[in-house]
C-alpha cells in the first residue's frame, strides 16, 4: 500500500440593463377627421398639414428616465468535494455492517476478529491520509496529531489498505478487536479514545518545475508510501510516550475503570508482512485537512445500548406485520393446538 487540491476558481456573474430612450408624445388625430375607407382610425393616408406656429405650441419634452444598472452579483465559489472513502472490511475485505445514528457513523465488530482500513482516492491528486486508532497514530503508536506527524500516500484514483499498527517499514501488528483492557491503547494507559478510527486528509501541493533540485537534508522528515499497507517504522521510544498533558488529567478516571469497561478496542496483535517506502510530500495545507472521517465502533451490546438497530426486520417480516388484523373470524378462543 502507499504510505501515500483543487480549488475552484471564484466567479462573478454580471447583470447588463438595457436602456430605453424616452419618447415624446405628439397628438393623436381624431377618429372623425379620417375620409370613409381611409387607412385606420389613428392614422391618416394623406400627409400632414403643416402647422401653424403663430398659434401652436410644442408641449414640452419629458426629461429622459435615468435607469440605474443593477449591482454587480458576486458568488463565492462553493466548496470543493472531497470524497475521500473510508471502509472499515474483515480479514476477507468484506464491508463490517455499518449504521449511521445522529449523523455519526458506526461499524459492528465482533471481539478476536481482525480488521483493516481501507481509504480510497477517487480525484486526480495524491493525498496524505494521516491514520488514529484509539487516538493513536497507526504509524508510531504516539498520541494522535495530524499536524506533527506523517500518514500514508494514496495515489491519484487508487486505494490504501492499512492493515495494523507499524512496526517497520516491512511490517504491521495487525488490528484486532480485543476488549477495552487487551486494547494498545489501554494496555499504554491511554484507554479515553477507545472506540474511533479517524482519517485526515491532506491533498498534495501543485507541483512546480525547479531548475535544481536541492539535495535532500539527512534529518528530513519522509512520508510513506509503498504497497497501500503501511509506513515508515517508527522509533522504539514512540511506543511509549508518556500522556500529553492536555490528556492527562481527562483520562485519569478512565485509567482507574478500564480494566472493567464493556465494549470493544483495537490490540496490537500478531506481526502481518506489509512492505512500504518512504517518499516525498508536500501538503497543500501543512495543518489544515481537506477532510477528516470519523468511524466509531463497538460490539453488538455497544450499539444495541445507542439504540441502534443492528438487526434490522426484513421486509416480509414488516409486511406481515402490517396486514395482521386486531379481529379475526372466529367469535370465541380456541384452545392451542
Amino acid at each position: 500500500m502507499t504510505l501515500t487540491t483543487f480549488r475552484p476558481d471564484a466567479f462573478v456573474l454580471l447583470a447588463m440593463a438595457a436602456c430605453t430612450p424616452a419618447i415624446a408624445p405628439g397628438p393623436v388625430p381624431s377618429p372623425s377627421a379620417d375620409p370613409p375607407g381611409g387607412c385606420g382610425e389613428t392614422m391618416s393616408c394623406d400627409p400632414a398639414p403643416t402647422p401653424d406656429t403663430t398659434l401652436a405650441t410644442d408641449p414640452p419634452t419629458p426629461a429622459p428616465r435615468s435607469i440605474a444598472p443593477r449591482p454587480t452579483v458576486e458568488r463565492s465559489p462553493e466548496p470543493a468535494p472531497y470524497p475521500y472513502r473510508v471502509r472499515i472490511v474483515d480479514d476477507e475485505s468484506r464491508d463490517l455492517p455499518r449504521f449511521w445514528q445522529d449523523g455519526r457513523s458506526y461499524v459492528l465488530g465482533t471481539r478476536g476478529a481482525r480488521y483493516a482500513v481501507v481509504i480510497s482516492n477517487p480525484t486526480p491528486y495524491r493525498v496524505e491520509a494521516v491514520l488514529s486508532i484509539d487516538g493513536l497514530d497507526a504509524i508510531d503508536g504516539g498520541p494522535a496529531d495530524y499536524v506533527r506527524k506523517d500518514g500514508y500516500i494514496v495515489p491519484a484514483y487508487g486505494n490504501a489498505t492499512i492493515e495494523g499498527f507499524r512496526t517497520s517499514l516491512d511490517r504491521v501488528a495487525t488490528f484486532r478487536f480485543s476488549s477495552v483492557a487487551d486494547s494498545y491503547a489501554g494496555r499504554l494507559g491511554q484507554a479515553r479514545n477507545v472506540g474511533v478510527i479517524g482519517v485526515a486528509f491532506f491533498p498534495e501541493r501543485p507541483r512546480t518545475p525547479v531548475v535544481m533540485a536541492p539535495a535532500p537534508k539527512p534529518a528530513e522528515p519522509m512520508r510513506a508510501a509503498g504497497d497501500g499497507s503501511g509506513a515508515m517504522s517508527p522509533p522504539p521510544s514512540a511506543r511509549a510516550q508518556p500522556k500529553s498533558a492536555a490528556a492527562g488529567e481527562a483520562s485519569s478516571e478512565f485509567d482507574v475503570r478500564e480494566n472493567k469497561r464493556p465494549g470493544l478496542g483495537t490490540e496490537f496483535g500478531e506481526a502481518r508482512d506489509s512492505r512500504v517506502e518512504e517518499v516525498e510530500f508536500a501538503r497543500a495545507n501543512r495543518t489544515t485537512p481537506a477532510q477528516v472521517t470519523t468511524v466509531r465502533y463497538n460490539d453488538r451490546a455497544g450499539l444495541l445500548a445507542l439504540g441502534i438497530r443492528v438487526d434490522p426486520v426484513s421486509g416480509t417480516e414488516l409486511r406481515t406485520r402490517e396486514t395482521a388484523e386486531a379481529f379475526r373470524a372466529n367469535r370465541f378462543a380456541a384452545p392451542p393446538p
